[in-house]
């Protein structure tokens, strides 16, 4: 039998966890289900193969189901503590749609584990006039010969 990709079961993640419509609007559901699925391996019965999401990925999972129900996304989800933590509440809810989390193995490299793709580096923020101008000073210093 041929692994599912992940691709394959992060469609069917997002699919089973577009049933819960109204939970949607229990913030306290939804970041107990953003931890669950952050930090596990995530696999979906009776497929071969698992699904690990970055902390980006789960956010933006979470937020897809809110605001497909007009709801607002719920902002800084990604680093805000407790990914992996699995309360009784997910994983009811994610065994009843039939998943499974486990913790995932930050050992070794999971060519499983999706990301929310390459960041660009942070932009270069304008120096502060004081230091452009201080430049300027010292390179015009340089090519001045000096007053004797």
């Amino acid at each position: 039998m041929p692994m599912t990709s992940t691709a394959t079961l992060e469609h069917q993640l997002t699919r089973d966890l577009g049933t819960l419509e109204d939970r949607a609007s229990d913030e306290r559901l939804m970041r107990d289900l953003y931890r669950a699925l952050a930090n596990n391996a995530l696999a979906k019965r009776g497929d071969d193969g698992h699904l690990s999401l970055s902390w980006q990925r789960a956010e933006d999972i979470v937020n897809t189901l809110r605001t497909a129900r007009g709801l607002s996304p719920l902002e800084g989800l990604a680093q805000s503590g407790g990914e992996g933590a699995l309360t009784e509440r997910a994983r009811e809810i994610l065994e009843r749609l039939g998943w499974t989390a486990r913790p995932r193995d930050t050992g070794e490299h999971d060519e499983r584990h999706e990301s929310a793709g390459e960041s660009p580096p942070p932009a270069d923020p304008a120096p502060p006039e004081w230091e452009r101008r201080a430049h300027e000073e010292a390179e015009a210093s340089r090519h001045t010969p000096p007053k004797l």
